[in-house]
């Protein structure tokens, strides 16, 4: 058996605590282990996701499709994240049991062989496997969601450290990259954008796996790569001191001043309520049901208030979490 040099034991202690740190945080009293739903800002509505691709979708070999569960319907997954739903889907279902035994089985040799042999890569062979072991076996749909929302946040060092690995930076370069990523994860200044912890367990949990794969695949010969042409796709929210066509207007302008080209679409206009007869209705109403006294306030994420306030006066109100 190979003796493990000093510097991998450091690599492996920093990374390995900075990844275990955030698995703490996300873990609160054990919550990624047990059978309940995940909520939290967008998070509730994505759950529903996963099923009805696992349902409805894939039966028909389709990944898109129309879903009459909102609205009065709509185009389900035209424009949000495919990919991470997938990956619930598969988490979920597993393999069927003959083939999981099978697969089980397989999976537990290679392990024991890595450990013995400790060849080359064999660290990250280990959590190949581990994941491997999560789509072999079936597992409660509320754990699935829950373990690919967190998944990205959890494996960031981990991609970081790749990030130094693949880089060529001289120890401890690799190790100070993976937990480089724990200020990102935790920055408090943006909660709806993607990649840290505020938006993953707002719903926006797709940022934090492509960030993770991101850091790791930029490196592997993608660098050398010059497209003949780039595309890009941004979301402005926008509050009521400007208008879709303004902002518009200004977005256009600085394309074609950097050569590109740019088509806005405005999904919605702002809207404010101000203070008055209405907002005291809704207020007093609140303190007489619950005894707490709402806060008025303009921050949070977009509102789907912002379709009927041209046809009546509208106050979204609800419960406040840590990101919203």
């Amino acid at each position: 058996m190979r003796r493990i040099p000093f510097t991998t034991w450091v690599t492996l202690a920093v990374v390995g605590f900075s990844t275990l740190f955030v698995l703490w945080v996300v873990n609160p009293d054990g919550v990624l282990f047990s059978r309940s739903t995940p909520t939290g800002g967008d998070l509730g509505a994505h759950v529903w996701g996963p099923a009805f691709i696992r349902d409805e979708l894939l039966p028909r070999f389709r990944l898109t499709g129309w879903t009459p569960d909102w609205y009065a319907g709509f185009p389900a997954f035209h424009f949000y994240m495919v990919v991470p739903m997938l990956m619930v889907v598969a988490v979920n279902v597993g393999l069927v049991a003959p083939l999981a035994v099978l697969a089980a089985a397989g999976v537990v040799a290679a392990a024991v062989r890595l450990l013995r042999n400790r060849p080359t890569g064999w660290v990250p062979g280990l959590w190949a496997l581990a994941a491997l072991t999560v789509l072999v076996v079936p597992v409660h749909y509320g754990l699935a969601m829950k373990w690919v929302t967190v998944a990205g946040l959890v494996v960031m060092p981990a991609a970081g450290w790749a990030l130094g690995r693949l880089a060529g930076l001289p120890f401890p370069g690799p190790a100070l990259t993976g937990a480089a990523t724990l200020p990102f994860i935790f920055d408090r200044a943006f909660n709806i954008m993607g990649g840290n912890l505020m938006s993953t367990m707002a719903g926006e949990f797709a940022f934090a796996l492509a960030v993770s794969a991101s850091v790791t695949l930029s490196l592997l010969g993608a660098i050398t790569v010059i497209p003949a042409m780039a595309k890009a796709r941004i979301s402005i929210r926008f509050n009521d001191t400007h208008s879709g066509a303004s902002l518009s207007e200004k977005v256009v302008a600085i394309a074609k001043k950097h050569g590109g080209t740019a088509l806005p679409i405005v999904s919605g206009e702002p809207f404010l309520t101000p203070p008055g007869e209405f907002s005291a209705i809704i207020a007093n109403a609140v303190k007489a049901e619950t005894g707490v006294d709402p806060e008025p306030s303009t921050t949070g994420g977009t509102s789907d208030a912002r379709f009927l306030r041209a046809v009546c006066p509208v106050i979204e109100f609800g419960l406040v979490n840590a990101t919203m």
